[in-house]
């Protein structure tokens, strides 16, 4: 079976699209009767950048076919397909019996049968929460899911949300949770934990978020929470926000300023993968009260690395955390703030949730999401 992935995610700084498509590409490697072909949509400019690129997916992944197909920008190619048939995914990466696209893109198909992955559907649910852009990705979408044969949901919120807003039938949509790579894990030795944090000017305890700086990440509403902390219960921890910049993020920075909180907040930027996981193993307490989530990773990353996960009660949080976090109405400062002081006093409490957090996390499996991946390639295709 030849099975055609877009790997355009794996060629920025990963994030969570980038993840999933790594991890997947990786379980695959481990099929010897499945063939794969990377596509890799490069723009016409910057060519040293382009074969490096190239380079460094093929090194990554030796047991895949990586292609580069240029085009003068991403943008347009996302235009195009969405907008026609012309250039099907047959063109660039020659015959493939299952094309996988895993970047909310679904290209025209000449025989191949398609495979979609969702992750959300934040830009139809929130769209104030994004830019233009992004909002305009809702027309596109449905073409995109017109041409996909089975549509891959990561969660079963996730499943419901496409059945409710793009009309799919609940049997054309599969779900295939997503896990915590093994780089997530307890790490006693202080010992590594110090440099990375001196790396990132941390030299207190401190209260961690993860993820990028977009809207629908609700992290002005984390910054008032530890504002109330500092001013009320004096906690001395500072709070570390790791991630990249997104989109429309001026008011996280803006919150920080007029609270007076530059000295006590910390921005890392976007944090590697080796950090990471070191990050989660010194924090006193992870906090994420963001207002959807299609799985929402970074809580299962913390409890995989025995960091107490405090989280929203909404959208598919629930599903990925169970009873091994906090819950707390993302909507209410009051919530956030007195779920953040209980867990940090009572270190009682913040025991258990490592516990339970730690055998949660090893409930999920990227094997197995892979495995159920494959199993998904060879319904639709026949192989």
């Amino acid at each position: 079976m030849i099975v055609g992935i877009d790997g355009s995610s794996l060629l920025t700084a990963k994030t969570g699209i980038g993840i999933y498509t790594d991890a997947l590409l990786c379980g695959l490697g481990s099929c010897p009767d499945v063939t794969v072909k990377i596509y890799l949509p490069m723009p016409f400019f910057n060519p040293q950048k382009r074969t490096r690129s190239l380079v460094g997916v093929s090194n990554a992944y030796p047991w895949a076919e990586a292609t580069a197909r240029t085009l003068p920008t991403p943008k347009m190619q996302r235009w195009l397909w969405g907008h026609s048939d012309f250039l099907p995914i047959e063109r660039a990466l020659g015959a493939v019996d299952v094309y996988h696209g895993t970047s909310f893109v679904m290209p025209p198909l000449r025989t191949a049968r398609g495979v979609m992955t969702i992750y959300d559907l934040t830009f139809m649910l929130l769209p104030g929460f994004h830019t233009r852009e992004t909002q305009s990705f809702s027309k596109a979408i449905r073409r995109y899911v017109e041409r996909s044969d089975c549509i891959i949901a990561i969660s079963e919120q996730t499943k419901r949300d496409i059945v409710e807003h793009l009309g799919i039938p609940a049997d054309r949509i599969r779900v295939t949770l997503l896990a915590a790579d093994e780089r997530y894990r307890v790490i006693d030795d202080r010992g590594v934990i110090e440099p990375v944090l001196t790396k990132y000017g941390i030299a207190s305890e401190y209260i961690l978020y993860a993820g990028t700086l977009e809207p629908r990440k609700n992290v002005p509403a984390l910054v008032r929470a530890f504002h109330a902390l500092k001013r009320e219960r004096h906690i001395p921890h500072r709070l570390v926000l790791a991630g990249k910049k997104g989109w429309l993020y001026d008011e996280i920075f803006a919150e920080v300023s007029t609270l007076g909180l530059d000295a006590d907040v910390i921005f890392t930027g976007y944090v590697p993968d080796e950090d990471l996981p070191l990050l989660y193993n010194g924090a006193s307490l992870f906090v994420y009260p963001s207002l959807y989530e299609g799985f929402g990773l970074p809580p299962l990353e913390a409890m995989a690395c025995g960091c107490p996960v405090i989280t929203s009660d909404i959208s598919s949080l629930p599903e990925v955390v169970g009873d091994a976090g906090v819950m707390i109405n993302p909507r209410s400062c009051d919530d956030l703030a007195g779920a953040i002081a209980r867990v940090l006093e009572d270190s009682n409490l913040a025991g258990i949730m490592r516990a339970k957090g730690l055998a949660r996390a090893a409930t999920f499996s990227w094997d197995r999401c892979a495995r159920e991946t494959v199993a998904i390639y060879r319904d639709v295709s026949g192989k």
